[in-house]
């Protein structure tokens, strides 16, 4: 299966999801702001209805939004990868669409 890098693009939703519990305080590298983990899945949700949406889209359902390795952590922040896998409907070639996700944790 091809890898694509997808800057933030998710696609789907999937019970199976990092435990991350994120706070207001968000990672910003130049103009762009990274979405927590909560975020990232719901813009997968949407991003996910687009790409597969049955007259317009160009991809089929090939698995819904699944972190990707482990969370890691770096000077506080959170961090993760999540991922959808799709199928183009012309080629039948399988993609993978990664997105990043960043934040402070809550602390319990």
């Amino acid at each position: 299966m091809r890898r694509l890098p997808a800057f933030l693009l998710c696609l789907s939703l999937s019970p199976v999801y990092a435990a991350t519990r994120c706070t207001d305080e968000r990672y910003v590298f130049g103009n762009h702001r990274f979405p927590s983990h909560a975020e990232a899945l719901a813009q997968c949700s949407r991003d996910e209805a687009e790409m597969t949406h049955a007259e317009t889209g160009t991809y089929e359902r090939g698995g819904g939004c699944h972190d990707v390795g482990d969370t890691g952590t770096h000077d506080g922040w959170t961090y993760g990868r999540v991922a959808v896998d799709v199928v183009a409907r012309d080629s039948g070639e399988p993609y993978t669409f990664e997105g990043l996700w960043m934040c402070k944790a809550v602390v319990d």
